[in-house]
């Protein structure tokens, strides 16, 4: 980067794919745009612009050693190869999604107060230490939890919420509405689960076998998947939804209301 030379202010986007190390990189210090660095694994002599009003790709550092954030991204944040937070100072807003992949434990990670975007952090094994913010205005992607201990989820999330590898829902209290859908596809049993009242997306109980206790949303706006049950005995239907999956039939709204004027199967 010897040889470039980049202005102050710089509207548009800034692509330095190539570019192994910041060493001698003079970066604009207000950059209208995203700002491509995929290729850098290192941080150390990297000086990143004051504003940013676009994203920061760094999809393939490996360590937060030498990385000073701007307080305020406008668009996501791409770290998906760091596996470790310690010493990651995120901004306090950003205004798209925040891609943290890799990371397996939450130790040390502040999430920032204001997240306009989805959040994905489909590696982490544990939650613990973990605060969310109130709302995430996107998905949030949790694919890699087992168990449930120490999580606490936003009170609202605006996009699909993927907890597919969960196994025990015990002590598990999800928002009351998800704008997404819910994939819970890993459970095998409720286990005095409260859903949300509505999602606005599928819900995914594909390994369910036992309805006991079993509650579905008043409001479905999507599919409901229950491939290992072969009838609906015992369970009270939402007032709306598309289709639900069994094990050897599609149910449609027509067919239940058809043969019976209310939404109980019995």
């Amino acid at each position: 980067a010897e040889d470039l030379v980049l202005p102050q202010t710089l509207n548009g986007n800034l692509y330095l794919n190539s570019l192994e190390s910041a060493e001698d990189l003079v970066l604009p210090q207000i950059l209208n745009g995203d700002l491509y660095l995929s290729a850098l694994k290192s941080a150390e002599d990297l000086v990143l612009p004051q504003i940013l009003n676009g994203g920061l790709d760094l999809n393939s550092l490996e360590s937060t050693k030498g990385l000073v954030l701007p307080q305020t991204i406008n668009g996501s944040l791409d770290l998906r190869a760091l596996k470790n937070a310690e010493g990651l100072v995120l901004p306090k807003e950003i205004n798209g999604n925040l891609y943290l992949s890799s990371l397996k434990s939450a130790e040390g990670l502040v999430l920032p107060q204001t997240l306009n975007g989805g959040l994905y952090l489909s590696s982490l094994e544990s939650t613990k230490g973990l605060v969310f913010p109130q709302t995430i205005n996107g998905y949030l992607d949790l694919r890699g939890l087992r168990n449930v201990e120490d999580l606490k989820l936003p009170r609202s999330i605006n996009g699909d919420l993927k907890l597919d590898h969960l196994t025990c829902a015990k002590c598990l209290q999800l928002p009351e509405i998800v704008d997404g859908e819910v994939n819970l596809r890993s459970l095998t049993k409720i286990e005095n689960l409260k859903l949300p009242k509505i999602i606005n997306g599928s819900l995914r109980l594909d390994n369910l076998r036992n309805v006991k206790c079993l509650q579905l949303p008043q409001t479905i706006n999507g599919d409901i998947y229950l491939y290992e049950l072969n009838n609906l005995n015992g369970i009270i239907l939402p007032e709306k939804f598309n289709r639900i999956y069994l094990a050897n039939c599609v149910v449609t709204p027509e067919i239940v209301y058809e043969y019976i004027n209310k939404p109980n199967i019995k």
